[in-house]
């Protein structure tokens, strides 16, 4: 970060590129004060935020109260739209961050499925966390992990949807309105 602060003395301009890396830095380091603080920067001189900074940044807060309203900042800012892509019945997480993926499951399973299952009648949801079939299993072990564990947190029944694919998951609306 130290060097990131230089590049204004030596006046480089700083661009979504050097930020992000530098909001990367405060998620290793678990500074997520000072990464709001680079945001809050990248807002005054008008860079635009992009996935990588949205996923780095919520991995970072996924746990804090401040991580649902810049979740939801992404979300109506359209950012996140190639990393949560909302089928009526599906999540599709593929791209995104653990932290980001923990939160998009959250507000889908609370504000979008309720209002989804009233209207078509459905029970049966999917959240696909892009793990099995088209990619390596290594890559994407914590996100399964991580959605798995928050569903259970959240109590919502959940299987794998096949065995040969278990980054696809079922999920139950109707058991877990039950429970």
């Amino acid at each position: 970060l130290h060097l990131f602060r230089e590049m204004v003395d030596s006046r480089v301009e700083r661009n979504v590129i050097t930020y992000t890396s530098a909001v990367s830095v405060c998620e290793r380091g678990e500074q997520w004060e000072q990464a709001l603080q680079l945001i809050r920067e990248m807002a005054d001189s008008r860079v635009e935020r992009n996935r990588a900074t949205y996923n780095s940044l919520l991995q970072l807060t996924h746990r804090l109260e401040i991580g649902n309203s810049i979740f939801r900042d992404a979300m109506l800012s359209r950012v996140l739209d190639e990393s949560v892509v909302i089928d009526h019945r599906q999540l599709d997480l593929h791209g995104c961050s653990s932290g980001t993926a923990i939160l998009a499951v959250r507000w889908w399973w609370t504000e979008v499925v309720p209002i989804v299952q009233a209207s078509a009648r459905s029970s049966s949801f999917y959240v696909v966390v892009g793990w099995g079939k088209h990619r390596r299993a290594r890559t994407q072990t914590g996100i399964l992990e991580s959605v798995c564990d928050e569903l259970d947190r959240m109590h919502v029944p959940w299987r794998q949807h096949e065995p040969n694919n278990p980054g696809r998951l079922v999920l139950n609306a109707e058991q877990s309105l039950e429970s």
